[in-house]
This record gives structure tokens, C-alpha cells and sequence, in this order.
């Protein structure tokens, strides 16, 4: 009985979560995403805050703020790119392939070295997005991106 209820647990579980990834072999470039990063300004956040993680912005499974959150968008983000804005929410996707939306309002570009063109390349790894920053982009949440005191 328990092997059953298991069984149908993963497999819900597998039919519950739309991805991009579920048909690439390891290694396949993911094309038409964007690295982006949370605005730490726009969200208020302290450094000590995107430190510990806390303020991180909701990621939902559908374009609506009553939407079911499936989760709290990490520092980099990865974006539908060209950016597909809907009802003000930008298509996003997960670290694990999984799609979803986070507010437009909460993420900006990536810092970058003047005259570079900045942005990043993801790969699927098989299990999770491999994340390439190209030449001149700058993954930082702050422009002087300094750890908080102590770290």
C-alpha cells in the first residue's frame, strides 16, 4: 500500500510541474532566457536581508498575485527573454526547470562592465540550470557589492 501511495505521489508530483527541461539531455543550451537579478532597492532589502534571504520576492505558478506561489525568487533570476509581461508579471524559470512568474517590478537587468554586453548563457545539467555569466556581467546585487559586516 505504501509503494502505491508513493508511486501516485511522484507521478502527481511529475504531471503538477510544467518545465522546460524535462525533455533535454544534460548539456543542452536553454535558449530564449535572460539572467536578471532581484532589485534589492525597489524591495527595500538591507544587505544583511539578501544575506539571510529574507525579503526575496514570490515566485507564482500563474501571471496573478493570487496566484499559488511556488516559491521565493533567488538573487538571479532567470527571465523569458524576450521579457513576456503579463498583467505585470514576467515569465521566469526555475533553478530545476519549473516555469513561473514573478513581478516586473522586482527585477532589474544585471549590473555589467560599460560597453559589454553583459547577460548570461544556461545550460541544462540533467538535474538543474547551469548558469554562465558572459563577459562583463556582473551578478551583484549592489553596485559596489559588498558583503554585509562580519560575512
Amino acid at each position: 500500500m505504501r509503494k502505491k501511495v508513493a508511486a501516485c505521489s511522484v507521478a502527481a508530483s511529475m504531471l503538477a510541474v510544467p518545465a522546460v527541461a524535462e525533455t533535454l539531455s544534460p548539456g543542452t543550451p536553454l535558449s530564449g532566457y535572460q539572467c536578471y537579478s532581484i532589485d534589492v532597492h525597489k524591495l527595500g532589502m538591507t544587505r544583511e536581508d539578501a544575506w539571510l534571504g529574507r525579503g526575496l520576492p514570490p515566485v507564482f505558478d500563474a501571471p496573478r498575485p493570487d496566484a499559488k506561489q511556488i516559491g521565493v525568487s533567488p538573487s538571479l533570476v532567470y527571465v523569458a527573454w524576450p521579457l513576456e509581461n503579463v498583467n505585470g508579471f514576467v515569465r521566469v524559470v526555475r533553478g530545476t526547470g519549473r516555469l513561473g512568474w514573478i513581478s516586473e517590478d522586482v527585477i532589474r537587468p544585471l549590473y555589467r562592465t560599460p560597453g559589454s554586453a553583459g547577460g548570461c548563457s544556461l545550460s541544462w545539467r540533467g538535474d538543474r540550470i547551469q548558469v554562465h555569466l558572459n563577459p562583463g556581467a556582473k551578478a551583484w546585487l549592489w553596485a559596489d557589492h559588498d558583503f554585509p559586516e562580519g560575512h
